[in-house]
Protein backbone atom coordinates (compact mmCIF):
# COMPACT_ATOMS: atom_id res chain seq x y z
CA UNK A 1 0.00 0.00 0.00
CA UNK A 2 0.94 3.19 -1.10
CA UNK A 3 0.04 6.41 0.30
CA UNK A 4 -0.77 9.08 -2.56
CA UNK A 5 -0.72 12.80 -2.06
CA UNK A 6 -2.48 15.21 -3.99
CA UNK A 7 -0.93 18.92 -4.28
CA UNK A 8 -4.46 20.53 -3.45
CA UNK A 9 -5.61 22.31 -0.03
CA UNK A 10 -9.47 22.23 -0.73
CA UNK A 11 -11.68 20.25 -1.99
CA UNK A 12 -13.81 19.90 -4.98
CA UNK A 13 -11.15 18.63 -6.98
CA UNK A 14 -11.74 16.69 -10.10
CA UNK A 15 -9.37 14.55 -11.30
CA UNK A 16 -9.58 13.99 -15.34
CA UNK A 17 -6.01 11.72 -16.41
CA UNK A 18 -4.22 9.70 -14.76
CA UNK A 19 -0.57 8.68 -16.58
CA UNK A 20 0.86 5.30 -15.95
CA UNK A 21 4.70 4.60 -17.14
CA UNK A 22 6.07 1.18 -17.15
CA UNK A 23 9.77 2.21 -18.41
CA UNK A 24 12.23 -0.52 -17.64
CA UNK A 25 10.17 -3.59 -17.74
CA UNK A 26 11.76 -6.67 -19.98
CA UNK A 27 8.51 -9.30 -19.82
CA UNK A 28 5.26 -8.48 -20.76
CA UNK A 29 3.20 -8.85 -17.58
CA UNK A 30 -0.30 -8.46 -16.54
CA UNK A 31 -0.80 -5.24 -13.47
CA UNK A 32 -3.70 -4.71 -11.27
CA UNK A 33 -3.68 -1.19 -10.15
CA UNK A 34 -6.20 -0.31 -7.11
CA UNK A 35 -6.70 3.28 -5.72
CA UNK A 36 -9.29 3.36 -3.28
CA UNK A 37 -10.00 5.25 0.24
CA UNK A 38 -10.54 8.28 -1.25
CA UNK A 39 -11.83 10.78 1.31
CA UNK A 40 -15.09 12.78 -0.64
CA UNK A 41 -14.68 10.73 -3.46
CA UNK A 42 -18.87 11.23 -4.49
CA UNK A 43 -18.90 10.36 -8.15
CA UNK A 44 -17.80 6.90 -9.87
CA UNK A 45 -15.41 7.45 -12.99
CA UNK A 46 -15.58 5.80 -16.37
CA UNK A 47 -11.72 5.47 -17.14
CA UNK A 48 -10.70 4.60 -21.27
CA UNK A 49 -7.45 4.67 -23.12
CA UNK A 50 -7.21 8.30 -24.24
CA UNK A 51 -4.87 7.08 -27.31
CA UNK A 52 -7.08 7.57 -31.26
CA UNK A 53 -6.17 4.16 -32.27
CA UNK A 54 -7.99 1.93 -29.52
CA UNK A 55 -5.04 -1.39 -28.77
CA UNK A 56 -6.99 -4.72 -29.21
CA UNK A 57 -7.38 -6.38 -25.91
CA UNK A 58 -7.45 -10.24 -27.11
CA UNK A 59 -4.12 -9.24 -28.97
CA UNK A 60 -2.34 -7.69 -25.86
CA UNK A 61 -3.96 -10.67 -23.77
CA UNK A 62 -5.73 -9.40 -21.09
CA UNK A 63 -7.62 -12.02 -19.41
CA UNK A 64 -11.02 -13.16 -20.17
CA UNK A 65 -10.69 -11.03 -23.50
CA UNK A 66 -12.33 -12.74 -26.57
CA UNK A 67 -11.07 -12.59 -29.88
CA UNK A 68 -12.73 -10.32 -32.03
CA UNK A 69 -13.56 -11.24 -35.89
CA UNK A 70 -10.91 -10.68 -38.34
CA UNK A 71 -6.99 -10.53 -37.79
CA UNK A 72 -5.88 -9.52 -34.32
CA UNK A 73 -5.07 -6.35 -34.07
CA UNK A 74 -1.99 -4.27 -32.71
CA UNK A 75 -1.49 -3.39 -28.79
CA UNK A 76 2.22 -2.74 -28.50
CA UNK A 77 2.22 -0.19 -25.72
CA UNK A 78 0.43 -0.40 -22.13
CA UNK A 79 -3.38 -1.65 -22.47
CA UNK A 80 -6.17 -1.06 -20.14
CA UNK A 81 -7.97 -4.13 -19.65
CA UNK A 82 -10.67 -3.51 -17.99
CA UNK A 83 -11.87 -1.41 -14.75
CA UNK A 84 -14.08 -1.98 -12.21
CA UNK A 85 -15.41 0.98 -10.40
CA UNK A 86 -16.69 0.91 -6.83
CA UNK A 87 -17.81 2.92 -3.84
CA UNK A 88 -14.94 5.03 -2.38
CA UNK A 89 -12.60 3.41 -5.25
CA UNK A 90 -11.11 5.86 -7.71
CA UNK A 91 -9.35 3.56 -10.19
CA UNK A 92 -9.44 -0.14 -9.90
CA UNK A 93 -8.20 -1.61 -13.33
CA UNK A 94 -6.35 -4.38 -14.80
CA UNK A 95 -3.67 -3.78 -17.16
CA UNK A 96 -1.30 -5.29 -19.75
CA UNK A 97 2.19 -4.15 -19.83
CA UNK A 98 4.61 -2.90 -22.79
CA UNK A 99 5.09 -5.46 -25.62
CA UNK A 100 8.89 -5.57 -25.03
CA UNK A 101 9.88 -7.58 -28.14
CA UNK A 102 9.38 -4.66 -30.28
CA UNK A 103 12.46 -2.64 -30.75
CA UNK A 104 10.80 0.98 -29.94
CA UNK A 105 8.26 0.11 -27.53
CA UNK A 106 5.71 2.15 -26.07
CA UNK A 107 6.08 2.65 -22.15
CA UNK A 108 3.28 4.79 -21.04
CA UNK A 109 -0.58 4.93 -21.40
CA UNK A 110 -2.71 7.99 -20.83
CA UNK A 111 -5.89 7.05 -18.68
CA UNK A 112 -9.38 9.75 -18.94
CA UNK A 113 -12.62 9.73 -17.70
CA UNK A 114 -15.56 9.50 -20.13
CA UNK A 115 -17.63 12.09 -17.59
CA UNK A 116 -17.68 15.49 -18.89
CA UNK A 117 -18.13 13.98 -22.68
CA UNK A 118 -21.83 15.02 -22.89
CA UNK A 119 -20.81 18.43 -21.66
CA UNK A 120 -18.19 18.94 -24.33
CA UNK A 121 -20.47 18.05 -27.10
CA UNK A 122 -22.62 20.38 -25.57
CA UNK A 123 -20.28 23.44 -25.44
CA UNK A 124 -20.06 26.55 -28.13
CA UNK A 125 -16.76 25.44 -30.05
CA UNK A 126 -14.19 27.63 -29.78
CA UNK A 127 -13.56 30.65 -32.05
CA UNK A 128 -10.44 30.14 -34.31
CA UNK A 129 -8.54 32.18 -37.56
CA UNK A 130 -7.75 29.94 -40.76
CA UNK A 131 -4.51 31.42 -42.57
CA UNK A 132 -4.55 31.64 -46.13
CA UNK A 133 -2.56 28.30 -46.58
CA UNK A 134 -5.45 25.83 -45.40
CA UNK A 135 -8.24 28.26 -46.81
CA UNK A 136 -6.69 27.49 -49.94
CA UNK A 137 -6.12 24.14 -49.71
CA UNK A 138 -10.08 23.90 -49.68
CA UNK A 139 -10.23 21.76 -46.40
CA UNK A 140 -12.07 24.20 -44.48
CA UNK A 141 -14.28 27.43 -44.84
CA UNK A 142 -14.88 30.03 -42.77
CA UNK A 143 -17.99 28.92 -40.88
CA UNK A 144 -17.07 25.68 -40.89
CA UNK A 145 -16.78 23.37 -37.36
CA UNK A 146 -13.88 21.49 -37.24
CA UNK A 147 -13.25 19.18 -34.37
CA UNK A 148 -8.78 18.60 -33.55
CA UNK A 149 -7.85 15.28 -32.17
CA UNK A 150 -4.88 15.23 -30.55
CA UNK A 151 -2.46 11.45 -30.70
CA UNK A 152 -1.64 12.05 -27.11
CA UNK A 153 -5.90 11.93 -25.93
CA UNK A 154 -8.21 14.67 -26.03
CA UNK A 155 -10.07 16.74 -28.74
CA UNK A 156 -11.72 20.61 -29.12
CA UNK A 157 -14.49 21.78 -31.23
CA UNK A 158 -13.38 25.12 -33.39
CA UNK A 159 -15.73 27.10 -35.23
CA UNK A 160 -13.52 28.99 -38.51
CA UNK A 161 -14.74 32.52 -37.40
CA UNK A 162 -12.75 34.42 -39.85
CA UNK A 163 -9.30 34.90 -41.86
CA UNK A 164 -5.44 35.50 -41.22
CA UNK A 165 -2.77 35.80 -43.64
CA UNK A 166 -0.30 33.95 -41.17
CA UNK A 167 0.37 33.04 -38.17
CA UNK A 168 3.35 35.81 -37.09
CA UNK A 169 6.17 34.37 -35.40
CA UNK A 170 6.08 30.48 -36.92
CA UNK A 171 6.52 28.85 -40.33
CA UNK A 172 4.52 29.41 -42.94
CA UNK A 173 5.70 25.78 -44.24
CA UNK A 174 1.83 24.24 -43.52
CA UNK A 175 -1.91 25.54 -42.86
CA UNK A 176 -2.14 26.31 -39.64
CA UNK A 177 -5.23 27.99 -36.75
CA UNK A 178 -4.97 30.36 -34.45
CA UNK A 179 -6.86 30.37 -31.91
CA UNK A 180 -7.07 31.11 -27.59
CA UNK A 181 -5.18 29.65 -25.76
CA UNK A 182 -8.08 29.24 -22.62
CA UNK A 183 -11.00 28.32 -25.14
CA UNK A 184 -8.76 25.38 -26.11
CA UNK A 185 -7.88 24.22 -22.96
CA UNK A 186 -11.27 24.59 -21.98
CA UNK A 187 -12.13 22.29 -25.05
CA UNK A 188 -9.37 19.49 -23.82
CA UNK A 189 -10.34 19.40 -20.26
CA UNK A 190 -13.91 18.81 -21.43
CA UNK A 191 -12.79 16.36 -23.44
CA UNK A 192 -11.40 14.62 -20.58
CA UNK A 193 -7.36 15.26 -21.32
CA UNK A 194 -5.07 17.81 -19.52
CA UNK A 195 -4.31 20.96 -22.05
CA UNK A 196 -0.13 20.75 -23.05
CA UNK A 197 2.42 23.79 -21.91
CA UNK A 198 2.48 26.94 -23.47
CA UNK A 199 5.63 27.25 -26.06
CA UNK A 200 4.59 30.85 -27.12
CA UNK A 201 2.84 33.72 -25.42
CA UNK A 202 1.73 37.08 -26.98
CA UNK A 203 1.12 39.93 -24.54
CA UNK A 204 -1.11 43.63 -25.12
CA UNK A 205 0.82 46.38 -23.72
CA UNK A 206 -1.08 49.18 -22.52
CA UNK A 207 -0.94 52.42 -24.90
CA UNK A 208 1.55 49.99 -27.55
CA UNK A 209 4.69 49.91 -25.00
CA UNK A 210 5.77 46.89 -23.73
CA UNK A 211 9.28 48.32 -22.76
CA UNK A 212 8.36 47.41 -18.91
CA UNK A 213 7.02 43.89 -19.90
CA UNK A 214 10.27 43.07 -22.11
CA UNK A 215 12.80 44.42 -19.12
CA UNK A 216 11.24 42.23 -16.69
CA UNK A 217 11.51 39.06 -19.03
CA UNK A 218 15.15 40.23 -19.98
CA UNK A 219 15.84 40.35 -15.78
CA UNK A 220 14.29 36.74 -15.62
CA UNK A 221 15.99 34.38 -18.25
CA UNK A 222 13.82 31.04 -16.74
CA UNK A 223 10.92 33.08 -18.56
CA UNK A 224 12.22 32.93 -21.41
CA UNK A 225 13.04 34.97 -24.66
CA UNK A 226 11.01 38.31 -25.09
CA UNK A 227 10.60 40.08 -28.55
CA UNK A 228 8.91 43.34 -29.24
CA UNK A 229 8.33 45.38 -32.09
CA UNK A 230 11.32 47.78 -31.47
CA UNK A 231 13.74 45.73 -30.47
CA UNK A 232 12.78 43.22 -33.41
CA UNK A 233 13.35 46.35 -35.79
CA UNK A 234 17.25 46.78 -34.07
CA UNK A 235 17.80 42.96 -35.16
CA UNK A 236 16.75 43.39 -38.20
CA UNK A 237 18.36 46.58 -38.46
CA UNK A 238 21.51 44.50 -37.28
CA UNK A 239 21.56 42.17 -39.64
CA UNK A 240 24.57 41.61 -41.94
CA UNK A 241 22.77 41.56 -44.93
CA UNK A 242 20.65 44.35 -44.07
CA UNK A 243 23.65 46.26 -42.73
CA UNK A 244 25.56 45.47 -46.38
CA UNK A 245 22.32 46.61 -48.08
CA UNK A 246 22.45 50.20 -45.91
CA UNK A 247 25.65 50.67 -46.52
CA UNK A 248 25.70 51.04 -49.97
CA UNK A 249 22.59 52.82 -50.12
CA UNK A 250 24.89 55.82 -47.64
CA UNK A 251 27.47 54.94 -50.02
CA UNK A 252 25.13 55.95 -53.12
CA UNK A 253 23.87 58.93 -50.90
CA UNK A 254 26.81 61.03 -50.34
CA UNK A 255 27.72 59.92 -54.03
CA UNK A 256 24.94 61.11 -56.15
CA UNK A 257 24.93 64.71 -54.50
CA UNK A 258 28.85 64.40 -55.18
CA UNK A 259 28.42 63.40 -58.98
CA UNK A 260 25.43 66.27 -59.12
CA UNK A 261 27.40 68.71 -58.68
CA UNK A 262 30.36 67.62 -60.54
CA UNK A 263 27.73 66.99 -63.80
CA UNK A 264 25.79 70.54 -63.67
CA UNK A 265 29.32 72.33 -63.19
CA UNK A 266 30.44 70.37 -66.21
CA UNK A 267 27.09 70.99 -68.19
CA UNK A 268 27.22 74.55 -67.02
CA UNK A 269 30.92 75.48 -68.44
CA UNK A 270 30.39 73.57 -71.81
CA UNK A 271 27.15 75.04 -72.33
CA UNK A 272 28.73 78.83 -71.87
CA UNK A 273 31.36 77.98 -73.83
CA UNK A 274 29.01 76.01 -76.68
CA UNK A 275 27.33 79.23 -76.37
CA UNK A 276 29.94 82.19 -76.61
CA UNK A 277 28.82 83.72 -79.80
CA UNK A 278 24.97 83.58 -78.80
CA UNK A 279 26.50 85.30 -75.27
CA UNK A 280 28.19 87.73 -77.52
CA UNK A 281 25.51 89.13 -79.38
CA UNK A 282 23.32 89.95 -76.75
CA UNK A 283 25.98 91.88 -75.01
CA UNK A 284 26.36 93.61 -78.59
CA UNK A 285 22.70 94.52 -78.37
CA UNK A 286 22.87 95.77 -74.60
CA UNK A 287 22.60 93.19 -72.32
CA UNK A 288 24.30 93.69 -69.23
CA UNK A 289 26.82 90.88 -67.70
CA UNK A 290 24.52 90.61 -64.71
CA UNK A 291 21.53 89.74 -66.87
CA UNK A 292 24.12 87.15 -69.00
CA UNK A 293 24.81 85.20 -65.75
CA UNK A 294 21.43 85.33 -64.27
CA UNK A 295 20.03 83.86 -67.56
CA UNK A 296 22.17 81.45 -67.13
CA UNK A 297 22.06 80.97 -63.47
CA UNK A 298 17.98 80.39 -63.99
CA UNK A 299 17.93 78.05 -66.90
CA UNK A 300 20.77 75.72 -64.58
CA UNK A 301 18.25 75.78 -61.53
CA UNK A 302 15.30 74.67 -63.87
CA UNK A 303 17.15 71.84 -64.62
CA UNK A 304 18.19 71.42 -61.09
CA UNK A 305 14.95 71.49 -59.50
CA UNK A 306 13.43 69.31 -62.23
CA UNK A 307 16.30 67.03 -61.44
CA UNK A 308 16.20 66.95 -58.13
CA UNK A 309 12.28 66.30 -58.00
CA UNK A 310 12.36 63.17 -60.37
CA UNK A 311 15.05 61.93 -58.42
CA UNK A 312 13.73 62.10 -55.17
CA UNK A 313 9.98 60.45 -56.39
CA UNK A 314 11.83 57.64 -58.12
CA UNK A 315 14.12 57.48 -55.41
CA UNK A 316 11.12 56.73 -52.71
CA UNK A 317 9.20 54.49 -54.90
CA UNK A 318 12.44 52.26 -56.16
CA UNK A 319 12.92 52.19 -52.12
CA UNK A 320 9.83 51.01 -51.14
CA UNK A 321 9.82 48.11 -53.86
CA UNK A 322 13.46 47.01 -53.43
CA UNK A 323 13.71 47.21 -49.72
CA UNK A 324 10.58 44.57 -48.65
CA UNK A 325 11.93 42.12 -51.12
CA UNK A 326 15.74 42.46 -49.82
CA UNK A 327 14.83 41.97 -45.93
CA UNK A 328 14.37 38.42 -45.23
CA UNK A 329 13.80 36.27 -42.14
CA UNK A 330 16.20 33.62 -40.96
CA UNK A 331 14.58 31.24 -43.26
CA UNK A 332 15.24 33.15 -46.07
CA UNK A 333 11.58 34.11 -46.73
CA UNK A 334 10.09 37.38 -46.44
CA UNK A 335 9.51 39.03 -43.54
CA UNK A 336 5.72 38.70 -42.09
CA UNK A 337 4.34 40.57 -41.07
CA UNK A 338 5.26 43.11 -44.28
CA UNK A 339 7.37 45.78 -43.63
CA UNK A 340 5.45 49.08 -43.55
CA UNK A 341 6.35 51.73 -46.25
CA UNK A 342 7.81 54.76 -44.39
CA UNK A 343 9.15 57.43 -46.48
CA UNK A 344 11.27 60.13 -44.60
CA UNK A 345 10.34 63.03 -46.14
CA UNK A 346 11.26 65.56 -44.05
CA UNK A 347 15.11 63.92 -44.54
CA UNK A 348 14.44 63.24 -48.19
CA UNK A 349 13.40 66.72 -49.06
CA UNK A 350 16.15 68.27 -46.76
CA UNK A 351 19.17 66.21 -48.80
CA UNK A 352 17.42 67.06 -52.57
CA UNK A 353 17.13 70.59 -51.25
CA UNK A 354 20.75 70.70 -49.87
CA UNK A 355 21.98 69.17 -52.95
CA UNK A 356 20.01 71.54 -55.18
CA UNK A 357 21.35 74.70 -53.10
CA UNK A 358 25.22 73.43 -53.74
CA UNK A 359 24.68 72.95 -57.43
CA UNK A 360 23.08 76.30 -57.26
CA UNK A 361 25.85 78.19 -55.78
CA UNK A 362 28.68 76.22 -58.27
CA UNK A 363 26.50 77.20 -60.93
CA UNK A 364 26.25 80.68 -59.82
CA UNK A 365 29.68 80.61 -59.58
CA UNK A 366 30.58 79.70 -62.53
CA UNK A 367 28.11 81.85 -64.20
CA UNK A 368 29.10 85.15 -63.37
CA UNK A 369 33.00 83.82 -64.66
CA UNK A 370 31.36 82.84 -68.09
CA UNK A 371 29.20 85.70 -68.24
CA UNK A 372 32.43 88.22 -68.60
CA UNK A 373 32.28 87.61 -72.33
CA UNK A 374 35.28 89.21 -74.26
CA UNK A 375 32.76 91.15 -77.06
CA UNK A 376 35.95 92.59 -79.35
CA UNK A 377 37.51 88.64 -79.29
CA UNK A 378 34.56 86.87 -80.00
CA UNK A 379 32.87 88.70 -82.78
CA UNK A 380 37.28 88.68 -84.51
CA UNK A 381 37.12 85.10 -84.04
CA UNK A 382 33.60 84.54 -85.33
CA UNK A 383 34.81 86.53 -88.80
CA UNK A 384 37.68 84.79 -88.68
CA UNK A 385 35.67 81.46 -89.19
Amino acid sequence: MVPLKVPVRRGGVRVLQIDLSMVGETVRRTYRLRVDRVPGLTQRADWRDLREDAPDRYGAGCPGAERSRGAVGDAPGPVLCGDRPGAGVLLDAVLRGPDTRLKYPTWSVRLGTDGAKGRSAATAPAPALADRALLDSGAVRVGDVVTLRRSTGGSARLKIVGRIAAVPGVARDRPRLLADSRAMAAQLVLSGALPGPESVWWAGAARGDASAAWEAVRDSPRLGRAVDVPHARVELGEDPLRRGARGGLWLCLVLAPTFAVIAFTLHTVLSARARGREFALLRALGVRRGQLAAYLWTEQLALAGVAALLGTVLGAGLAAVIMPVVTVDAEGEPVFPGLLTEVPWVRVCGVAGGVTLVICGVVSGAARVLGRVDLGRVLRAGEDG
